[in-house]
């Protein structure tokens, strides 16, 4: 168990596994904290002196009630099996957002997506009935003509904002 932060450490979750949760962010919801992101478990990048074909395998959750000891949750978003998905695993995925959207009572999960050479940059948007998953796709958004580069959403008012 942890009881402060140890910057520059390995951190590791409950099971004693290194959190999985690159480039993710953190969501309050029913006094819980979730903590969302990449899930880059064998992802090598050239460290075995070749490139790996995959950028994630999906987006995984950790939750906590102190902020320092994370319980894994799973994967919420699978890395999915059709090529052309926004999701597959070889397609460029980061920065997984979720609101909480009280209208629809559903969990809606945005990612920066793109294919292989940013060719098709834009947002995946994904929904949930439950914040611990499973997502399912909805759509690909191309916010022309900007480039959908690192982004966050911003929820007031009972309105969601996306800036980027």
């Amino acid at each position: 168990m942890y009881h402060s932060f140890r910057p520059g450490k390995v951190w590791l979750d409950t099971e004693g596994k290194r959190i999985q949760a690159h480039g993710g962010s953190v969501l309050f919801h029913d006094g819980v904290f979730y903590w969302y992101g990449e899930n880059k478990a064998g992802i090598t990048g050239y460290a075995t002196g070749e490139k790996c074909p995959d950028w994630h395998h999906g987006v995984s959750l950790y939750s906590s009630h102190d902020l320092y000891n994370w319980e894994n949750r799973g994967v919420i978003m699978v890395d999915n099996e059709n090529p052309d998905s926004p999701f597959y695993p070889t397609k460029l995925m980061d920065r997984p957002h979720i609101l909480y959207n009280e209208k629809t009572g559903l969990f809606v999960l945005w990612a920066k997506c793109a294919g292989n050479d940013f060719s098709t940059s834009g947002l995946g948007v994904c929904v949930s009935e439950n914040i611990t998953g499973p997502f399912r796709f909805l759509h690909f958004i191309i916010p022309h003509p900007y480039h959908a580069g690192d982004f966050d959403l911003v929820a007031e008012g009972g309105r969601a904002y996306i800036l980027y």
